[in-house]
C-alpha cells in the first residue's frame, strides 16, 4: 500500500510538472522562432548590403581607370603620331585635339599639358584653369611636394594623386601621364577630376534612398553620400577600391527600414506571444502544484526516511561483512606476528649457541625476516583499508609523519607500477608533522600518483617533492586552525607531485574538483570521484590543493598542509628523529653486535667447478623473487647470474654468452623482458628463455618451436623446479 501510494505521488509529481515544462518549451520555441528569423533578417540585410557594395566599388573603380586609360590611350596614340617633333609643341595642334576628349565624361575638371620644365604650360578649359598656368606642379596647391607627378615623370608610368584640395578649389583627382616619343619624355598631360561629380554618378544608380556611403582614403573621410553614420556601426560594410597607385575605403551603411529588417525588433511580437504563453501554462502549473502540496510533502517525508533507512542498512550491512572479514583477519596477523617474534627469538638462540657462525646462512636468516617482516606490515595495511572503506573504524586524528606517509605509498606502488616511469623524490631533512587521519592522507597520496602514473602510459618522470615554506608564499586558502593544536602560523608544508604525462586541457582545470568529472577514457574505468575526494580530505586537514598543467608538457598537484611545531612534538613526547636505518629488521638489529668477528664462515662443501655446472642469468627486478629462485637452484649446483634490469643483464650477457637458461620477468625497469629477449635472441639466435610473468599466458605470443616458455605467478618451489627439469633435460636437473 505504501509503495502504491509512493508511485501515485511520484506521478502526480510529473503531471504537476508537466504545464511547467510545456511553458519552458513554448518559450523556448518562440524564442526559437524569433532568433532565427532575427538571425536570417540580419544576415539578409549585410548579404544585400554586401552586394550594392560590391558594384559600387567596382563601377567606382572602373570610372576612374576607364576616364585615365581613355585619356591615355586614345589621346597619346593621336598626340604622338606624328613625325615632326614641333607638332608636340604646338598650342594650337592642343586647342584643336583636347575639348573633344574634354566633353566626353562630365566629370573632368581640366586637361592639361606639363612641359619638361615641370611648369604648366597650356589649361584646358582656360577660363576655370587659368590659375594653374604657368604653375610649377612640383607643388600641390596646399603648398605639399607633389610625389604622385615626381613618380610619374621619373618612372614615365601613370600615377594619380590621393584626393586633394585642387586649384579649382575643390576636392579631386590629379592623374599624369608621361608623353613618350622616341623613347624620350617630351611632356606629361595633366587630368583632374572633381570627386563629388564622379561618385555621384555611380551611386545614384544603386538605390542611393536604401544606402549611405562614406569614401575614406588613409581613415581620413573625403566623400559623404546620404545621412551620416558611425563606421562602427554593426551594420557598416567595408570594401576597398584599388586603381593605379591609391587605395580607398567605401563604408555602406543600409538606410533605418532595412536595417530594421534585421534588428532584434523585427517579428518581436512573436517572442512576446512565447512569453504570454509561458505565463498562462506557469499559473496554471502553480495551480496544480499548490492543489498536491500537502499530499507531496507528506510522500516526499516518507520516502527521505526510507532512502536514509536503506542506505543506514546498506552501509551496516557492507560493514558488518567487510568488519568481520578484517577482524578475523587481523586475528591471523596476530598469530603471525607473534610466531614470528618467537621464531626469531629461537634463530637467534640457535645462531648464539653455535660454535660457528656461517656468514652465509646468517645473510639468508636476515633477508628472510626483512621479506616476512614487510608482507606483515603490508597486510596490516590492506586490513586497515578495509575498515576504511567499511566506515567500522574510528575516523581518528593523530600526529601524522608526512615523510612516512610518502614512503610507505611508494613502497606500495612502486611493486606494481610500470618500470619505465622514472620515480624521484626530494623530502625536507627538518620533521614535517601533520595533525589528520592517516587513512585519509594515505588515500589523497595514492589517488595523486596513480593519476600520474596513468597519464604517461608510454612512461616518463614522477618527481615528488615536499618541503616547508612561507604560508604567504602562496596564493592558498587554509582552513580555520584549532588554536589548541600547535600548529605554525607562519609555515607549511607543500607537496608537490609532478609528472612528465599528457597534461590537462586549460578549460578543464576548473572542473578537476567537480565530482564524477573526469578526463579519464572509458577504458581506464575513471570514476570522476579521485580528485573530488583528496580535495575533500585535505579541506579535512585545513589544508588546500591546487593544480597546475600544460597539454603535452605535464600536470602539477600542489598540496598544502598545516605544519606542526617542532616544539610543539616535543611538548607532547612525539618521536620525530628520522631513522636512518631504515628497513633494519628486529632479526638484524639483535645480531648487529654478535657476529661483527663472524664474517667469514664455511664455504659450501658441495660446490663444483664452473666448468660441471649449467649457467642460469635471473633478471627480474624484485629482490624477493631473485632471492627466491636462487635458493631454489641452489642445491640443484646451478651458477646462477642475476640482476635487477635488462641493461646490465644484457651487458653481461655479451661478455659470457654461454647460458643454458635465462629467466625474464616481463615487467622490467628500462627494458623490458620482451626487448631484453629480442637483444639476446639476436646474439644468441636459440638461447633457452623462460618468461616468468603474473600476467595471461595471451600476453605473450610464443611459438611452441622457438626454446621461449612461459611460467605463471605465483608458483611454488617444485613447479618451478619441474620447469627447468623439462627445459634443460637430458642435462638438466636431477
Amino acid at each position: 500500500m505504501e509503495e502504491r501510494y509512493s508511485k501515485s505521488s511520484r506521478n502526480k509529481k510529473i503531471s504537476s510538472r508537466i504545464p511547467v515544462i510545456l511553458a519552458i518549451i513554448i518559450l523556448i520555441f518562440s524564442s526559437s522562432i524569433w532568433f532565427f528569423d532575427y538571425i536570417d533578417g540580419r544576415e539578409q540585410v549585410r548579404q544585400d548590403t554586401k552586394i550594392i557594395s560590391d558594384v559600387s566599388t567596382t563601377d567606382i573603380e572602373l570610372k576612374i581607370v576607364e576616364r585615365i586609360d581613355l585619356i591615355n590611350s586614345i589621346m597619346m596614340t593621336e598626340w604622338i603620331s606624328t613625325a615632326n617633333i614641333t607638332h608636340l609643341f604646338n598650342y594650337d595642334r592642343f586647342l584643336a585635339i583636347v575639348p573633344g576628349f574634354f566633353s566626353y565624361y562630365d566629370s573632368y575638371l581640366a586637361i592639361n599639358y606639363i612641359n619638361t620644365s615641370d611648369v604648366i604650360s597650356w589649361v584646358y578649359p582656360f577660363e576655370s584653369n587659368q590659375g594653374a598656368l604657368n604653375r610649377s606642379i612640383t607643388t600641390l596647391a596646399d603648398g605639399s611636394i607633389n610625389d604622385a607627378y615626381i613618380e610619374a615623370r621619373d618612372t614615365k608610368q601613370v600615377r594619380i594623386t590621393p584626393v586633394i584640395s585642387l586649384f579649382q578649389g575643390v576636392k579631386g583627382l590629379a592623374s599624369y601621364l608621361p608623353i613618350i616619343f622616341e623613347n624620350q619624355l617630351v611632356g606629361l598631360f595633366n587630368v583632374v577630376f572633381q570627386i563629388d561629380t564622379l561618385v555621384d554618378v555611380v551611386l545614384d544608380a544603386f538605390h542611393n534612398q536604401n544606402y549611405n556611403y562614406h569614401l575614406l582614403e588613409n581613415n581620413i573621410q573625403f566623400y559623404e553620400h546620404g545621412t551620416k553614420f558611425s563606421h562602427t556601426d554593426s551594420f557598416v560594410l567595408e570594401t576597398k577600391i584599388v586603381f593605379y597607385n591609391s587605395v580607398w575605403v567605401l563604408h555602406t551603411r543600409p538606410n533605418l527600414d532595412l536595417r530594421f529588417q534585421g534588428s532584434i525588433y523585427n517579428n518581436i511580437e512573436i517572442l512576446f506571444f512565447g512569453i504570454l504563453a509561458s505565463i498562462v501554462s506557469f499559473a496554471f502549473s502553480r495551480f496544480i502544484v499548490n492543489q498536491n502540496k500537502l499530499l507531496e510533502e507528506n510522500f516526499k517525508k516518507k520516502e527521505e526516511i526510507e532512502k536514509i533507512m536503506f542506505q543506514y542498512q546498506k552501509m551496516d550491512d557492507l560493514g558488518i561483512l567487510a568488519g568481520g572479514i578484517a577482524h578475523d583477519f587481523n586475528n591471523l596477523l596476530m598469530g603471525l606476528q607473534a610466531n614470528f617474534s618467537i621464531l626469531t627469538d629461537i634463530q637467534l638462540e640457535l645462531l648464539l649457541n653455535s660454535s660457528s657462525i656461517d656468514k652465509t646462512v646468517t645473510q639468508e636468516m636476515k633477508e628472510t625476516s626483512l621479506s616476512i617482516q614487510e608482507l606483515l606490515e603490508r597486510s596490516v595495511n590492506l586490513t586497515s583499508q578495509i575498515l576504511s572503506f567499511s566506515r567500522q573504524s574510528v575516523i581518528d586524528l593523530e600526529f601524522i609523519n608526512m615523510k612516512t606517509a610518502i614512503e610507505n605509498t611508494l613502497r606500495i606502488i612502486t611493486q606494481s607500477s610500470d618500470k619505465r616511469i622514472v620515480i624521484t623524490k626530494t623530502l625536507e631533512k627538518e620533521p614535517m608533522f601533520i595533525y589528520g587521519n592517516t587513512s585519509k592522507i594515505s588515500q589523497l597520496i595514492m589517488n595523486v600518483i596513480l593519476n600520474s602514473i596513468e597519464a604517461q602510459p608510454n612512461g616518463g618522470t614522477l618527481d615528488i617533492d615536499m618541503r616547508i615554506s612561507n604560508i604567504n608564499s602562496y596564493h592558498i586558502q587554509l582552513g580555520e586552525l584549532d588554536r589548541s593544536i600547535g600548529y605554525d602560523l607562519e609555515k607549511m608544508i607543500v607537496l608537490q607531485i609532478r609528472d612528465s604525462g599528457s597534461g590537462i586541457a586549460k578549460e578543464d582545470l576548473d572542473k578537476l574538483f567537480v565530482p564524477f568529472f573526469t578526463t579519464k577514457t572509458k577504458s581506464k574505468k575513471g570514476t570522476g570521484l579521485g580528485l573530488a575526494i583528496a580535495y575533500r580530505s585535505v579541506r579535512t586537514m585545513f589544508g588546500d590543493i591546487t593544480i597546475d598543467s600544460v597539454q603535452a608538457e605535464g600536470t602539477t598537484v600542489n598540496i598544502f598542509l598545516p605544519l606542526i611545531t617542532k616544539n610543539y612534538l616535543i611538548e607532547k613526547n612525539i618521536k620525530f628523529t628520522q631513522i636512518s636505518n631504515e628497513g633494519i629488521s628486529e632479526f638484524d638489529i639483535k645480531l648487529s653486535d654478535k657476529i661483527k668477528d663472524s664474517e667469514t664462515g664455511k664455504l659450501d662443501e658441495m660446490k663444483e667447478t664452473e666448468e660441471t655446472r649449467p649457467k642460469i642469468m635471473i633478471v627480474d627486478d624484485e629482490t624477493a623473487i631473485r632471492r627466491g629462485l636462487r635458493i631454489y637452484l641452489k642445491d640443484k649446483n646451478q651458477a646462477i647470474s642475476e640482476f635487477e634490469n635488462g641493461i646490465d643483464a644484457i651487458k653481461f650477457y655479451e661478455e659470457n654468452e654461454n647460458f643454458d637458461l635465462v629467466i625474464l620477468d616481463v615487467n622490467l625497469p628500462g627494458m623490458s623482458g620482451i626487448q631484453v629477449q629480442e637483444k639476446i635472441r639476436e646474439i644468441t639466435p636459440n638461447q633457452k628463455i623462460l618468461f616468468i610473468t603474473g600476467y595471461s599466458e595471451d600476453s605473450i605470443s610464443v611459438d611452441p618451436n622457438s626454446n621461449i616458455y612461459i611460467l605463471l605467478k605465483p608458483f611454488t618451489k617444485e613447479s618451478f623446479l619441474s620447469k627447468i627439469g623439462e627445459i634443460l633435460s637430458p642435462e638438466g636437473l636431477h
